[in-house]
């Protein structure tokens, strides 16, 4: 299977649908893909090749490391940020703010 970053073209911000799926072509993939389940139109959906993920095609489970490394955002983990996040640290997903507020203790040699 071959991974495709799957899009709702029409909307952006929180409403845009923005995925990976598997599929073995552009028109599965938008047909598999949870904009295409929640309604929105073909003609507005997007699926362009990622060949990074497809080693991820076995599990079907991209880790959210490589979604960060990809350029893509998340809600903080630590402050609820909505998609701010886009450092990976100790499994979670913060934004710059509280990476800083992390590491600070870090390179000062003490913990809080």
């Amino acid at each position: 299977m071959k991974a495709y970053h799957v899009r709702d073209k029409e909307n952006s911000g929180e409403e845009a649908y923005h995925e990976i799926v598997f599929a073995e072509s552009h028109s599965q993939a938008k047909y598999k893909s949870e904009a295409y389940s929640d309604g929105v139109p073909w003609t507005d959906i997007s699926a362009a090749r990622k060949p990074e993920f497809d080693q991820y095609s076995e599990s079907g489970v991209v880790p959210r490391s490589a979604y960060i490394e990809d350029g893509w955002y998340f809600d903080c983990d630590q402050c609820g940020g909505g998609l701010t996040g886009r450092n990976y640290i100790d499994g979670k997903t913060v934004c710059d703010s509280c990476l800083e507020e992390i590491e600070r203790p870090k390179a000062t040699g003490t913990t809080e």
